[in-house]
């Protein structure tokens, strides 16, 4: 599978492609396309599966459709 078929916007897909970021992982796969759907997704993954693009590849698709607007929140444990 390749990001194309994830339906992102064509710049991100453009960047995606500049920095050689070319096959989806597993749990990107799984998570962008209901985040690009706007449903809410929580994700248990191990470390390195990564987790952090498949959230934030849809946000900056979505964020670049309107940059000023609130559109996520974001929880990340600390201790």
């Amino acid at each position: 599978m390749s990001f194309n078929k994830l339906k992102l916007s064509s710049w991100l897909l453009s960047t995606c492609e500049k920095i050689k970021y070319h096959t989806p992982t597993n749990i990107q796969a799984l998570a962008i396309p209901s985040i690009l759907q706007k449903q809410s997704v929580i994700i248990n993954s191990e470390t390195g599966s990564g987790k952090t693009a498949a959230f934030g590849l849809p946000l900056l698709n979505q964020l670049s459709k309107d940059p000023y607007s609130i559109f996520a929140v974001i929880v990340a444990p600390s201790l």
